[in-house]
């Protein structure tokens, strides 16, 4: 009985670990050296250099009647300081925001009012790179 429960054992042990295993290469994720593959998406891979980071900073102002007065960071400014570093392009890209309402008083006719306003602040860091 006991030869019969090690021998149904190694079996077992043989027929898991004596399983065919595939080789994978690195052809199946990279299709060649120029571009790489990502859920089936070509992603180009280039060389580049760090130039250095870079930082923006933008500020919105919305008043209690709706005026906007501002923007928020948009990839132009991005790129106008990258140019700066002669970079041809930005990554890791984050972006602050920070939201503060003020109360001002306004009197107008003779008449108090309370005005809000909110102002929006962004705050941006990327790094600048060159293409090799």
């Amino acid at each position: 009985m006991r030869k019969i429960f090690m021998l149904s054992i190694s079996m077992l042990f043989l027929f898991v670990v004596g399983c065919a295993s595939t080789e994978r290469s690195m052809r199946s994720t990279f299709e060649s050296n120029e571009s790489g593959s990502y859920n089936n998406i070509a992603i180009p891979t280039k060389d580049f250099i760090i130039k250095g980071p870079i930082f923006v900073e933008s500020t919105v102002t919305i008043e209690q009647n709706g005026v906007k007065n501002g923007s928020e960071i948009t990839a132009y400014m991005l790129m106008k300081e990258a140019q700066k570093l002669d970079a041809d392009d930005v990554v890791n890209v984050k972006i602050d925001k920070v939201e503060s309402v003020k109360k001002s008083v306004v009197v107008q006719r003779n008449m108090e009012k309370t005005v809000r306003t909110k102002t929006i602040t962004y705050k941006a860091t990327a790094l600048a790179i060159k293409y090799k």
